[in-house]
């Protein structure tokens, strides 16, 4: 089979993408056991990030009754649709995040990639039974809030989405590569070093929190970051988040 061939078996007929990433947040020391799973489900370009988790030491003593472990490690990785079931199954029982406080996991869609992807051939179809298990899952709906700030913003973003009725996030380090050093933009003094906080809200209050963390972190003038939104499709480890995220009084 030819280059070509591989990467137009990754499409449906229709021309559309049927890849997937798959993103689990989980404790500290599992992000290596997840990835080497994740391969032998079919999933690809498994990459694994270093972060915190930012619910209160409270809500993890006395709502989710586990030890209070603020360290995460966090597994970024492109798998097929057909895959999806299998995968989520097989890491949900590996790293137990269908208990509270275990983790969470969650699939966004990808309209397009480019690059080599070396899928197993091996791998079953089941297109028809991936959507149903998709079917069935249907409830509370998520989206995925994604903050990109300066260095030391990222609690200042956490405590914007708490307010609007969020239950916090996972902070990531980062570096931009727009700039080399330190520079003023527009009079406003810019450093390269950069936090990421993935936000996991109901798709009920996303607006909302996407516009308190824009208003609070001024995000809307130069220099002080961006913010956006992805739609979630499906969802894993999140039995706490259904009660928890309630809004908040200004």
């Amino acid at each position: 089979m030819s280059e070509k061939e591989k990467m137009m078996s990754n499409m449906d007929v229709h021309g559309k993408l049927n890849l997937k990433m798959v993103v689990f947040v989980v404790r500290k020391g599992m992000g290596t056991k997840v990835s080497t799973e994740a391969r032998k489900c079919g999933a690809t370009r498994r990459v694994v990030l270093y972060g915190k988790g930012t619910a209160p030491k409270k809500v993890y003593l006395d709502i989710l009754g586990i030890e209070y472990e603020p360290e995460k490690e966090i597994v970024l990785m492109l798998a097929q649709k057909k895959c999806l079931k299998n995968l989520l199954e097989t890491i949900t029982q590996l790293s137990h995040i269908d208990r509270p406080g275990q983790g969470i996991g969650f699939v966004i869609d990808v309209s397009q990639y480019a690059g080599w992807l070396n899928f197993p051939q091996e791998m079953p179809e089941g297109d028809k039974d991936q959507e149903d298990h998709m079917s069935e899952k249907k409830g509370i709906e998520f989206d995925l809030i994604i903050t990109i700030v300066n260095r030391d913003n990222a609690c200042e973003v956490v405590t914007s989405s708490k307010r609007a009725g969020a239950e916090g996030g996972t902070i990531i380090a980062g570096r931009g590569s727009g700039i080399h050093d330190n520079k003023k933009i527009f009079g406003i003094l810019v450093e390269p070093e950069k936090e990421i906080v993935l936000t996991l809200v109901d798709k009920n209050i996303s607006a909302e929190v996407l516009k308190r963390i824009t208003h609070d972190l001024k995000l809307d003038e130069p220099g002080h970051g961006v913010a956006f939104l992805m739609k979630v499709e499906e969802t894993a480890g999140i039995c706490h988040l259904c009660h928890l995220q309630k809004p908040l009084k200004p």
